[in-house]
């Protein structure tokens, strides 16, 4: 594994605005579960749609990014996944009908200890084949947008559907987990890891090929004074995704209540 001394900076500032919008969403929805003024049909509608995709598109890749950068990748994963389960039992206790399980740190977890066994083979067979490497990351694109709607039961991306895959797949917590949702399954935040792997090694092929490059050095390595904070927010993102839930809930739980 590499282990990287340089801080690419605007990366944590990209993850700092993704945690800012990530929060600003999940308020939204609180707001929704204490009926305090957003509706079911407002976070249904197309904007909250793209809001809510576009955050956890820059927050998979950026993860998968990373990967690299640092080391202790086996005790990161731990890390994620650990933070995963603890939310999913503390939300199947605290709002059952709202749990989340297989969310994304589900999802990092499984992905990072995926990934470690995956960049050691491909450092033995293909060592930093450049060439593989843009193969790579094409391949991780397609198959992301082939499997994009594979929780719903087909082949195809978005609106469009190209294969419907065999029922007896959906079958099954374990299914579930790797994108084939078992019939009655709800999570308030699921992410399989089919498709949303393939968006993270995206993100890892994507860092293969700028690694050591002028973007990586000259632009990713740049400060923003103004957005020190931000910067700070996205450096200790994990902490700040498993608290701030709590932190809204509870502030908006006291809200309901003097209102009513």
């Amino acid at each position: 594994m590499e282990n990287n001394t340089k801080r690419l900076n605007l990366i944590d500032t990209i993850r700092g605005f993704t945690i800012l919008s990530m929060i600003g969403f999940h308020a939204c929805w609180d707001i929704y579960y204490f009926n305090l003024g957003i509706t079911y049909e407002d976070l249904s509608s197309t904007p909250f749609y793209i809001w809510q995709q576009s955050i956890c598109w820059s927050f998979i890749l950026i993860s998968g990014y990373c990967f690299s950068l640092g080391h202790h990748h086996l005790k990161r994963s731990a890390l994620c996944l650990g933070g995963g389960v603890l939310i999913t039992l503390v939300t199947g206790v605290v709002v059952n009908d709202q749990i989340d399980i297989f969310g994304v740190l589900w999802l990092l977890g499984i992905s990072g200890f995926i990934m470690i066994v995956w960049d050691k083979l491909r450092r033995v067979l293909f060592k930093d084949n450049k060439y593989l490497t843009i193969l790579g990351f094409w391949a991780s694109v397609f198959l992301f947008i082939l499997f994009r709607n594979v929780n719903s039961g087909y082949l195809g991306f978005e609106g469009f559907n190209i294969l419907r895959l065999p029922k007896g797949l959906y079958n099954g917590y374990f299914m579930t987990l790797f994108g084939f949702t078992m019939p009655g399954f709800f999570s308030s935040d699921y992410f399989s890891v089919i498709p949303w792997f393939f968006l993270y090694s995206t993100g890892y092929y994507l860092r293969r090929i700028m690694k050591d490059g002028w973007f990586e050095n000259k632009i990713l390595t740049l400060k923003i004074k103004p957005f020190s904070l931000i910067t700070s927010l996205g450096r200790h993102s994990f902490i700040v995704y498993v608290l701030h839930q709590v932190v809204l809930f509870a502030f908006f739980y006291v809200i309901n209540v003097v209102i009513d």
